[in-house]
């Protein structure tokens, strides 16, 4: 940095800028924040799990309606859970808490960063853009907005990349004459104080995200710098007995793990279930988002120039500034190619966020450096300016997605929309039963009476709603929209498909598929037919009945057209009701559990008067294996 620059502090100034930045910092992750919803992102496990521990002081997700612990353990980010646990108890178990404490690390965040700038390069313009620049980007202002644990690891990487390099380049001077002081001061002359700070910050990132491991590339790389150019003895040292305990580990991990296999796969279990991988192809989602980091391409690339630039004009002197930003440079760089090309587990930008003050460090730093290169101030004022105008003209385009986006999930809405549903086409009165993933009790006894759920485990589940249904003919299917992907084939498609939606994707805004069924099971006696409609489909035959505002539909399956491991029969009725409206009516047909490709008969009562009942060709078949198929009924 030019002596011109660091003399343009002044207490006042700084004390402004901090104000300001506090202030804003305040308005991006508080504002609105009492809005009682959930968004994607998993919050309800960690508010659940949150709960269940501020109630019994264990790692169980809690039930709501039941008020009791669930049977469902989760330990993740335990770090979080307690301080989440600790802000219900003094301001109780909502969701405007849950975000109110994440939206209090998110000051604490930009706090921090103003803090650690002002120490390193000691100019109020690169502290003030670089909060500016990382608060622009709507993920931070997200993830400090929702009830999770990156919340907490934002915060704890910072201080963690901070104290890592001091850690590597402050040369403290121990007193004493005793030769373990000499030796350390002549030999590995690092800051035990920086040392102590980085190993109890990275056990504390590592419990909150497994992501905190990453941070050794960069950290690597940089250390590769300072023993080049510096060409210290105490980085030589270390280097020695870094590679000694290397060696000693290599050794005593497959000796130690023959008395606890624990160990062994501390190291391999990361490798060997996919976390760690070269990838097929590059995720490609990682160098967008870096490019749109504050929502504008042609701004990245023009601070990719500034950097360049600030790099030559100060690679001679590489003083203390200079040399934070290379190693802003290698973390950042490093953790984006470890994405893009290594880390195959990982898809969502929120598990490299860490790298955004380091980014926007690095902006600020090559916008001011390079306006700095004529030595002209009004360049500089300039150059300033444009940036926060620019940064404020980007967080007004974006506003709607950090704050009245389309994708958030409004389950007590949703649970109010089954409500209504259940109470114009449901018969039964009484329970309202809900099958589905990831249930937000905490909705559910606010708007509904009296219900029963059934949980999804993303591989048993038409197993499971199948038992559901034995007691529970008549029900809703709730799921996330972006999860919907990770269920079985037949799940995806019976929502999707062959099941009455009721919100959803192609909806509403809502983006929880919520789907209403009927399982229909055999009864014992034959149905005689309305001569007058009766219609016959590759193996169902059905006619139907119209009396006093209700709709009787009597279907005769012939078992010897379908194959003899067929367990259920999803169909499709298109109707046309006397009020002229249509629309479509499924069922999923039970067959018995045994046949011998004998006839079923069902009798399915509609409430509603209809014109026409129509079968539709097209037919979902479930077989007892678990495997499914869709075909047209006529088909054999």
């Amino acid at each position: 940095m030019r002596q011109s620059i660091t003399e343009e502090t002044t207490g006042r100034i700084w004390k402004i800028l901090f104000a300001v930045i506090l202030a804003v910092s305040v308005l991006r992750f508080f504002y609105g924040i009492t809005g009682d919803y959930f968004t994607f992102l998993d919050e309800y496990i960690t508010f659940d799990t949150a709960a269940g521990f501020t109630h019994t002081g264990k790692f169980y997700l809690w039930d709501f309606h039941k008020e009791a612990l669930t049977d469902q353990q989760y330990t993740r980010a335990w770090p979080h859970t307690v301080l989440l646990m600790i802000w219900f108890k003094l301001f109780g178990i909502h969701v405007t808490a849950g975000k109110t404490l994440s939206a209090v690390f998110g000051v604490l965040f930009i706090v921090s960063l103003f803090a650690i700038t002002k120490k390193i390069y000691h100019n109020y313009y690169i502290s003030g853009l670089s909060c500016l620049f990382v608060m622009t980007n709507s993920t931070v202002a997200t993830v400090f907005r929702q009830i999770r644990m990156y919340s907490l690891w934002l915060l704890i990487t910072l201080w963690l990349i901070y104290f890592i390099y001091r850690m590597l380049t402050v040369k403290p001077a121990y007193r004493g004459t005793n030769r373990l002081v000499t030796f350390w001061n002549k030999n590995l002359n690092f800051s035990v104080k920086y040392i102590i700070y980085t190993l109890l910050l990275f056990a504390l990132g590592y419990f909150v995200h497994l992501n905190t491991l990453a941070i050794g590339v960069g950290m690597c790389l940089f250390y590769g710098y300072l023993l080049i150019t510096k060409q210290e003895r105490r980085y030589v040292t270390a280097l020695g007995c870094i590679f000694g305990l290397v060696v000693v580990a290599t050794f005593a991990v497959p000796w130690l793990a023959q008395y606890n296999a624990d160990i062994n796969s501390i190291y391999w279990n990361v490798i060997v279930s996919g976390h760690v991988g070269l990838r097929e192809e590059v995720n490609i989602r990682y160098w967008y988002w870096a490019l749109d980091f504050i929502h504008s391409r042609r701004f990245f690339w023009f601070s990719l120039v500034c950097v360049i630039i600030a790099f030559l004009k100060n690679i001679r002197k590489r003083n203390g500034a200079f040399d934070f930003s290379m190693y802003a440079f290698l973390v950042a760089g490093s953790t984006l190619c470890c994405f893009l090309f290594f880390l195959s587990r990982y898809y969502a930008s929120r598990y490299m966020l860490y790298v955004a003050p380091l980014l926007a460090v690095l902006m600020a730093w090559g916008i001011i450096e390079t306006a700095t290169i004529l030595k002209w101030k009004p360049l500089l004022w300039s150059a300033a300016a444009v940036s926060v105008l620019f940064s404020v003209v980007n967080i007004g385009q974006e506003f709607t997605n950090v704050y009245h986006n389309p994708q958030i999930s409004y389950h007590r809405a949703v649970y109010e929309i089954v409500k209504e549903d259940a109470q114009k086409e449901l018969s039964d009165g009484g329970t309202l039963p809900i099958a589905g993933y990831d249930f937000r009790d905490y909705y559910g006894v606010q708007v509904l009476d009296n219900y029963e759920t059934a949980a999804f485990d993303r591989e048993n589940d038409m197993e499971i709603l199948k038992a559901f249904a034995l007691d529970y003919p008549d029900g809703y299917v709730l799921v996330e929209t972006t999860k919907i992907n990770g269920f079985p084939e037949v799940i995806k498609n019976f929502i999707q498909k062959y099941s009455e939606k009721i919100a959803g994707e192609g909806l509403d805004h809502y983006n929880i598929e919520t789907v209403r069924y009927h399982f229909a099971y055999p009864i014992t006696r034959r149905l005689e037919m309305n001569p007058e409609n009766t219609v016959q489909n590759g193996p169902v035959t059905y006619s139907f009945t119209e009396d006093g505002g209700h709709t009787t539909v009597k279907i005769e399956l012939d078992t010897s057209l379908l194959e003899s491991h067929t367990d259920t029969l999803f169909v499709k009725f298109g109707i046309f009701t006397l009020d002229k409206q249509t629309e479509d009516k499924c069922y999923q047909l039970r067959l018995p559990q045994r046949y011998s490709g004998g006839k079923c008969y069902y009798e399915i009562t509609m409430d509603k008067a209809c014109q026409v009942v129509l079968l539709k060709d097209e037919c979902m078949l479930y077989y007892t294996d678990g495997s499914c198929r869709e075909k047209l009924l006529y088909e054999k």
